[in-house]
């Protein structure tokens, strides 16, 4: 699905930026397009299907095709958080000031001309100029088609890694799970500095809640998938303990489970 929202988008007139929930793209005309919307629509369908599988029928581990529907929406639900979108935006903020401040007017001039059919004269650079190098007083967000083409390329990156890795489905007796808007998760390597973030380069594993009594966790790359118990009183996905039985190099079956930093967010009485 992430190789179709790429060829959609590619080639696409860039619109203006997007807030953080999907917007739709726009053709070369400039108009909404809702191909993308309906492709994640449907995507959506079919991961829900193979949810009530999982929940409903106890299918599991998944068959290979059920499995590959459910890493795309995963990949899918990551790329789409507000925080890879604000991290997006970033990127574009600092690289455009960079380029104008190290390129100065001459920088700004290529740009006025590439944007328009005549030559710019020196006071419509100056004047630019003059707006451009004062950083503090803009913010640079990626366009909508450009927001969408990098989530395509996030998404293509994040099914990658969520294929690769086990999956442990665990289910909870007592204890029950929240679910938010945003539903993946991903646990901090405890071998890692606390001083840095957690992205798909260094996460030890992730969690996501399917269910009120359900989440997959995806740990150690190049295991089988199976069942993750957790313990007669559930307790054992909130211990205080951080990530003592699952990192990169760990594995769920050798007992225990994974835990901070889980946001108390994620369970309910």
């Amino acid at each position: 699905m992430y190789a179709e929202l790429g060829e959609l988008v590619t080639g696409s007139a860039p619109g203006r930026a997007a807030p953080d929930q999907i917007t739709p793209m726009q053709d070369k005309t400039g108009q909404r397009d809702d191909t993308i919307e309906n492709l994640l629509a449907d995507l959506e369908d079919q991961a829900a299907r193979v949810i009530t599988k999982i929940i409903a029928e106890h299918l599991w581990p998944l068959p290979r095709a059920d499995r590959a529907v459910l890493g795309e929406w995963v990949a899918a639900q990551y790329a789409r958080i507000p925080t890879v979108r604000r991290a997006n935006n970033e990127i574009a903020d600092q690289l455009l000031k960079k380029e104008i401040a190290i390129g100065g007017k001459s920088e700004v001039r290529r740009r006025m001309e590439a944007q328009g059919e005549a030559p710019v004269s020196d006071e419509e650079v100056n004047a630019a100029w003059a707006e451009l190098s004062d950083f503090s007083s803009y913010y640079v967000e990626l366009p909508v088609n450009d927001h969408l083409l990098t989530m395509g390329q996030a998404m293509a990156t994040a099914y990658k890694m969520v294929m690769a890795r086990s999956w442990q489905l665990c289910r909870f007796e007592r204890k029950t799970l929240l679910l938010p808007d945003h539903p993946v998760t991903l646990l901090r390597d405890e071998d890692e500095p606390e001083r840095k973030g957690v992205g798909l380069a260094n996460f030890a594993a992730i969690m996501v809640p399917i269910d009120r009594r359900a989440a997959i966790i995806m740990t150690a790359p190049d295991g089988r998938d199976g069942i993750f118990p957790a313990s007669d009183d559930d307790r054992s996905v909130l211990t205080s303990h951080p990530h003592r039985c699952v990192s990169q190099r760990g594995n769920p079956s050798a007992g225990g489970a994974p835990s901070a930093p889980w946001h108390p967010a994620h369970f309910a009485g």
